[in-house]
């Protein structure tokens, strides 16, 4: 193996013999003492070491976490971390760039609401942004099917919730990757036609595979609040987990209304103002700063108010409500799945720099609780009839 001087290392990657120093110094690169030279030389080894440092920097980590990646051969996973960092900040850089395009195309000149407007975008600029990858999705799907032990499992009693007619025309908004036909696709009844739609183009590539199935006729990128079908197209419309999602909900609902058929129905999913609510507490306990924004959700949409939210356009609203349980014994799933939810509430910013040091306060927390963690899956079903 060939060794070099600061200076000779210096020169061939062309950078200042200070900044070798000031690496050795903070511990970034590993020098060796030559006796026999009496001098202090770096191997060949450690110019990669200073090209994963070049990278590391330009992506915006910290020298503190630049050590750790290079002590922990994390790179990868240090990666994900900081890409989500750089998401957020292109999201909250967009929001803020749509505030300021309105404020110009209204020529306004008070500072009127401005950071109600921010906050605005912002949110809507989450909610498209966490169903861009589908990976959060993933893994809370994997998380409920592993833990919900009730039966029928949710997409199930789901199903068992709906009523087709024959030949009815249904349309699901916000249909991920699909998940609700996929674990039902034998139970479709034959002459119905299904619409799929998803604000994702992600989500809609990974649903196509299902135009194998005869009932479903199209798979769109289609945004609800302007859903590209004429007036009284569909006997059904299905929202999972949708509404409290929207500052604008009234709108969303003015939408669906105008595609349903006269006596037209809706299912609407929601969580309850109690859903999880021990994964709050435990985050607070870990940083009492820490929030999931569910109470930003639910106070939007939940089951505890949507009957009134959903009063304007429908009528004959029911509602059916599940509680189950979770006995939680894996501190790595846990851990994955409080952190797909990362776009609502200031879970990245408690988390990306912390990630492991939760991940371990989660594994010693459950180790004092016999292994396990209990949580209550808290939610339901609202059912509607179009007011025309």
């Amino acid at each position: 193996m060939l060794y070099f001087t600061i200076l000779e290392f210096s020169k061939v990657a062309q950078t200042t013999t200070r900044t070798i120093r000031f690496y050795i110094k903070k511990g970034l690169l590993k020098s060796e003492y030559d006796k026999t030279r009496n001098i202090t030389v770096l191997s060949e080894k450690e110019f990669i070491t200073l090209q994963m440092i070049d990278l590391l920097k330009s992506a915006h980590f910290t020298l503190k976490e630049i050590k750790f990646i290079l002590e922990k051969n994390d790179f990868k996973e240090r990666l994900k971390l900081q890409k989500n960092i750089l998401i957020k900040q292109i999201t909250e850089n967009q929001a803020m760039l749509e505030m300021i395009e309105k404020i110009e195309i209204n020529n306004e000149n008070s500072p009127k609401d401005y950071l109600k407007m921010y906050q605005h975008h912002l949110k809507d600029h989450h909610y498209k942004q966490q169903f861009l990858d589908n990976s959060p999705l993933d893994i809370r799907i994997q998380f409920h099917e592993r833990y919900n032990t009730v039966k029928p499992e949710w997409f199930l009693w789901l199903f068992d919730q709906y009523q087709f007619n024959d030949h009815d025309c249904v349309l699901e908004v916000a249909c991920g990757q699909g998940t609700l036909w996929r674990k039902n696709q034998k139970r479709i009844p034959k002459d119905i036609s299904i619409s799929l739609t998803d604000l994702s183009d992600k989500m809609v590539a990974s649903s196509v595979d299902l135009l194998s199935l005869p009932q479903i006729k199209e798979v769109l990128t289609a945004d609800v609040h302007h859903l590209p079908y004429p007036d009284n197209t569909f006997n059904v419309v299905i929202a999972n987990h949708l509404f409290m999602y929207f500052d604008d909900l009234e709108n969303v609902l003015k939408e669906i209304s105008r595609v349903l058929k006269p006596n037209g129905c809706l299912y609407a999913s929601a969580i309850s103002k109690y859903h999880n609510l021990e994964l709050e507490n435990l985050l607070k306990q870990f940083n009492p700063q820490a929030n999931m924004g569910q109470k930003l959700l639910t106070d939007q949409f939940s089951l505890e108010n949507g009957e009134k939210k959903l009063a304007s356009y429908f009528k004959s609203i029911t509602k059916n409500e599940r509680q189950i349980p979770y006995l939680i014994d894996d501190p790595e799933m846990l851990t994955q799945y409080i952190y797909s939810t990362r776009w609502i509430g200031n879970i990245q910013e408690i988390l990306d720099d912390r990630y492991d040091d939760f991940k371990k306060f989660v594994e010693e927390k459950m180790l004092k609780q016999d292994g396990l963690f209990e949580t209550t899956n808290y939610s339901g079903q609202f059912t509607a009839i179009v007011k025309k």
